[in-house]
């Protein structure tokens, strides 16, 4: 898998609509993004995980940044959306070959009403009114109810942690039991070794009729 883009609109501390790209030349993988604390690195971790698996990690639910927020009217509606755009290696008809994918997630907020604060300052009673379109759409077509196999098949959601890492996840990552499982998934070792029981349990069982038929002269 290689990320090529991320597109935030409205999300937490992006303002607006904000465009990361990043490297996918062979010789340089790279790509390094610096800031203080606070300026949206770790933001940036749980907009990947909100776009393709719907996980939100903030202590707030409200993913709409706080300024677009306080400035919205009554019945206003502002949308938070996030597009991630990448290319998986998978085998086709005419072999294995780069699969390009737009994911796109969205999530309309609506003003029910203003209100003020103990201090006079108006402040926003804000409120989801639900997913917007399907989890994701894909630049090659894909039928919507298999987008979520297709997400799973290029990253699964129980490895997810170990590719977008924040700070204090660092020193559980050796300790999570579901690395193994989820390693062996996406693998097909899994595959293996279901296929390998049950040929053995063939095996055993056709065993066991020869020597109950005893040999016949």
């Amino acid at each position: 898998m290689k990320i090529e883009s991320i597109t935030l609109h409205n999300f937490r501390q992006y303002i607006g609509t904000q465009t990361i790209e990043f490297s996918t030349d062979e010789n340089k993988r790279v790509t390094v993004l610096v800031g203080d604390n606070t300026s949206g690195k770790t933001t940036l971790i749980r907009a990947f995980e909100w776009c393709l698996y719907r996980k939100n990690g903030f202590d707030n639910p409200i993913l709409l940044n706080d300024e677009v927020a306080k400035q919205m009217e009554e019945s206003e509606t502002q949308d938070v959306i996030v597009t991630i755009i990448l290319r998986n290696r998978e085998q086709t008809d005419e072999g294995f070959c780069d699969v390009r994918y737009k994911i796109t997630r969205a999530q309309k907020y609506i003003c029910v009403k203003k209100d003020y604060d103990s201090t006079g300052n108006i402040t926003n009673n804000i409120s989801e009114s639900g997913q917007m379109g399907s989890d994701g759409q894909t630049i090659s077509s894909v039928d919507p109810g298999l987008v979520r196999t297709v997400i799973d098949g290029i990253l699964p959601e129980d490895l997810s942690p170990y590719f977008f890492v924040t700070g204090e996840r660092l020193g559980a990552i050796t300790d999570n039991a579901d690395l193994k499982s989820s390693v062996r998934g996406l693998m097909g070792i899994d595959i293996l070794e279901n296929s390998r029981r049950h040929l053995r349990k063939i095996v055993n069982d056709y065993n066991g009729s020869l020597k109950k038929s005893g040999n016949v002269d």
